[in-house]
């Protein structure tokens, strides 16, 4: 194949692709040497906005998000779509470190939770459980 119909090719190929802006597309009437001698500049990349990360932005909610109870995604990196707390203090049981606000699980869980603990503490003969993190109002991941 000829050199310049090579050119033609791959610059109808940037082209195409929306990598040359119409004002950047060189003209074929000028001499082979002149177009190889003077590179077209590539468009530059917009910069990216700068965001919080997703365990911050989840932190920051104190409520759960309205609809349905459902887990969304898997444990380390999914979310809670109505999910309840477990009440801090029960019977048989105690939240821990209160300020975090990790006491939030799917319904099933906090059944589970508040069935399981008594038969813990009948069988163990402990006073109750303690429990740690359970998860943040709408889940997400931990900071």
């Amino acid at each position: 194949m000829h050199k310049r119909s090579v050119a033609r090719f791959g610059l109808s190929l940037l082209v195409a692709a929306g990598c040359l802006a119409a004002s950047e597309r060189p003209s074929f009437a000028q001499a082979p040497a002149a177009a190889a001698a003077t590179p077209t500049p590539l468009p530059q990349a917009k910069p990216k906005k700068e965001t919080a990360p997703a365990k911050f932005l989840f932190a920051a909610k104190q409520l759960p998000s309205l609809g349905k109870a459902m887990a969304i995604g898997y444990y380390p990196r999914g979310c809670l779509q109505g999910g309840v707390p477990l009440p801090t203090t029960g019977p048989t049981w105690q939240v821990m470190r209160l300020s975090r606000n990790r006491n939030w699980g799917h319904p099933s869980l906090i059944k589970f939770l508040e069935t399981f603990a008594p038969l813990a503490a009948k069988v163990t003969g402990w006073k109750g459980v303690l429990v740690g993190d359970l998860a943040q109002p709408r889940g997400g991941p931990l900071p």
